[in-house]
């Protein structure tokens, strides 16, 4: 297998040459585990859609009252009208 060419696909960088021949070997033994599993014989097994059979058990879904605009931003450090005032998520980024 060309790992380089696999990296490269990947956008995957090497530091050294032990790193490399390290994601190498794991390259590897992943391409051995999927040889494995593919001489499996599967002839008659139905493919799952989900790994636990059966049936998922959910609550009912039953519309509740909601808080209140007011109780929402009553615990609000700060507010402005009727939203949350958060500290902006952009401040300390250079515009380029």
């Amino acid at each position: 297998m060309d790992v380089e060419k696999v990296a490269n696909l990947a956008k995957l960088t090497f530091r050294s040459e032990e790193e490399k021949k390290k994601t190498e070997e794991e390259f590897k033994k992943i391409l051995d585990f999927v040889n494995k599993i593919q001489e499996l014989n599967l002839e008659g097994i139905e493919p799952l859609t989900h790994p636990h059979e059966g049936y998922q058990r959910l609550r009912k879904d039953h519309p509740e009252r909601g808080l209140s605009r007011d109780e929402a931003l009553r615990d609000a450090p700060e507010t402005r009208q009727f939203f949350f005032k958060v500290p902006s998520p952009l401040k300390g980024v250079s515009k380029k």
